[in-house]
This record gives structure tokens, C-alpha cells and sequence, in this order.
């Protein structure tokens, strides 16, 4: 029984930081999308907003309107996708 529970309580906390990831991995794509300076500073955005959500990007690509991110919590890696259309549109994520 003592197996099961902790079983059962790994899984829960795996699925929890897969959730973090998610969330952290959106924000740090948005936060890409919507900077407007160079590649350099669109990434420095995009991590320290993982930061903020708990997670550490792991890798970014940044292209003209486009930014794809790899966020990891706790060895939980997601990724997201965010593009932009230009200066006054709010950029939205890709699935």
C-alpha cells in the first residue's frame, strides 16, 4: 500500500510541475512575442519571465514575429510557442 501512495503522490507532483512549466513557458513566450527590441533582449525578457513562473528557460528561438520557448520545472520540460502581427496587436500563442 505504502508503495502505491508514494506512486500516487510522485505522479501528483510531476503532473503539478508540468502545470508550472506550461503556465512559466506561455508567459516567457508572450513576453517574447510582445518585446519589441532585439533578439538578445526578447530572450533576457523570456527568461526572466520563467523566472517569475517558477520555471528556467531552457531555450529560446527567436525569428521576426515568431518565439518559441523550452521552460523546465523540476526536470518537467514544456514548450510554447507565441507570434505577434505587429506593434499594436497582442501577440497569441500557437498550439
Amino acid at each position: 500500500m505504502s508503495a502505491t501512495l508514494l506512486a500516487l503522490v510522485h505522479t501528483a507532483g510531476r503532473l503539478f510541475d508540468a502545470q508550472i512549466a506550461q503556465s512559466a513557458a506561455d508567459a516567457s513566450a508572450l513576453a517574447c512575442a510582445s518585446s519589441e527590441q532585439n533578439e538578445i533582449e526578447s530572450r533576457e525578457h523570456a527568461a526572466e519571465m520563467a523566472r517569475r513562473n517558477g520555471g528556467e528557460l531552457q531555450r529560446s528561438e527567436v525569428k521576426t514575429d515568431r518565439c518559441e520557448v523550452v521552460v523546465v520545472v523540476r526536470k518537467v520540460a514544456r514548450g510554447s510557442v507565441a507570434m505577434s502581427m505587429g506593434r499594436d496587436v497582442v501577440p497569441t500563442l500557437q498550439r
